[in-house]
């Protein structure tokens, strides 16, 4: 089976779980991930330090990068639906409680709440649902629902200004956290449970989160990708700054060509395999970013933008099906898991990374030749575990992929 057909099952339903996991995506990562300035915007203005209200995503994403772990385990025990629903439940009530703390302690710890939670409802049981449905050949699948991140991220941050700015932090973040539970409950109850079933006790064993030489290597790879994408995303209306660029436009063009990459995996991923597609993506994300460098006027910036965007796209489904096929169905939540924990520290540590090099350097060509070199790295380290779509038809050794 591929694309969106299964053949145990009839049509309707793979396509509504692609429809529900598009939508999920959609609205729990563009509220907790790309709407997190606004939320930093609007606690400063209702008396919190600028330093205290942007502890806010960090804990927020490290809550729910360890979460996921958490999530992983209780994957093997319990249906997917009722997880997601408690879990987008809870989410929605840290996230009223947020809008109503008082103090550093309070507000760090409704934030961490609030990231917990959202580990229920995010990529580790919605890259499973989808691998579930659609394995052994996901892709299509996986492109196609994953899509839901990038529209979030497009959708979800003027919709939370807004209503922050209507109702105030408090009564702002309660309506939203209502909206939260009201809109992923409602996708999440038409999801029909994975044809296949989690295996007895002895299978859950030996699906622990595995340690081998590959997952190191997967933990590596990634880690050094996002490591530079993140780095390189925080900072780009710095970047285009000091070439005399409004970086504004280069932001619409990162987030246009990530959305036509997606789009573009969509269409090749299932032919060429994973293989093939995170080294020609992640080497096209190595020259833009080289291109950054040097560029000094709007086309060669607007040139390494799209150049960036199409390494954006096709991440997180990368991350998904590498996944997959070199663990295998059984493990696929705990060892994505584990990736994402690796995954989520190069995403924090990038944009330090380069605030720092730039004052080392004095400027921000030599550092993003730096982070060019971590990006090709990586690839090389993906490229290294031998790990393509094809073993997702074969099952794991112990170790992993050979």
């Amino acid at each position: 089976m591929s694309g969106l057909e299964n053949d145990a099952m009839p049509v309707p339903g793979p396509r509504r779980v692609v429809v529900a996991v598009f939508v999920v995506l959609g609205v729990v990562t563009g509220l907790f991930f790309y709407s997190m300035s606004a939320f930093v915007d609007s606690l400063a203005d209702n008396g919190f330090s600028v330093s205290v209200a942007s502890l806010a995503p960090t804990v927020t994403a490290m809550a729910s990068g360890l979460g996921g772990l958490w999530v992983a385990r209780l994957l093997r025990r319990f249906p997917v639906r009722p997880l997601m629903i408690v879990g987008v439940c809870a989410a929605g009530l840290s996230l009223a409680w947020a809008g109503s703390a008082r103090g550093a302690v309070e507000l760090c710890a409704a934030f961490a709440a609030f990231g917990l939670a959202t580990a229920f409802t995010a990529a580790v049981p919605c890259t499973d649902l989808i691998a579930r449905w659609f394995a052994p050949t996901p892709g299509r699948a996986m492109a196609i629902a994953t899509t839901g991140m990038s529209i979030g991220g497009a959708v979800m941050p003027p919709i939370v200004v807004a209503v922050l700015g209507v109702f105030g932090l408090s009564t702002g973040a309660l309506v939203l956290g209502v909206a939260l539970v009201a809109v992923v409950a409602l996708a999440t109850a038409v999801i029909p449970e994975p044809a296949r079933r989690r295996a007895a006790a002895a299978t859950r064993a030996s699906a622990s989160a595995p340690r081998s030489g590959p997952m190191l290597l997967l933990m590596a790879g990634f880690a050094l990708v996002l490591f530079s994408q993140s780095a390189t995303i925080a900072h780009m209306l710095r970047i285009a700054g000091e070439r005399g660029v409004d970086g504004a436009g280069i932001l619409v063009i990162l987030a246009l060509a990530s959305l036509g990459a997606r789009l573009l995996g969509v269409v090749v991923i299932d032919a060429i395999g994973i293989s093939r597609l995170a080294l020609a993506t992640y080497l096209l994300q190595g020259v833009g970013q080289a291109v950054f460098a040097v560029a000094g006027s709007l086309p060669t910036l607007a040139l390494g933008g799209v150049l960036l965007g199409s390494s954006m796209g096709n991440t997180f489904v990368l991350m998904s099906l590498y996944t997959l096929a070199g663990f295998g169905l059984d493990r696929y939540a705990p060892a994505y898991a584990q990736l994402s924990i690796a995954a989520t520290g190069g995403v924090a540590l990038g944009p330090l990374f380069l605030g720092l090099a730039v004052g080392w350097f004095g400027g921000y060509a030599w550092p993003l030749l730096v982070l060019a070199g971590a990006c090709v790295s990586g690839a090389l380290l993906l490229r290294a575990t031998r790990i393509d779509s094809r073993d997702a038809t074969r099952p794991p050794s112990p170790e992993g992929p050979a």
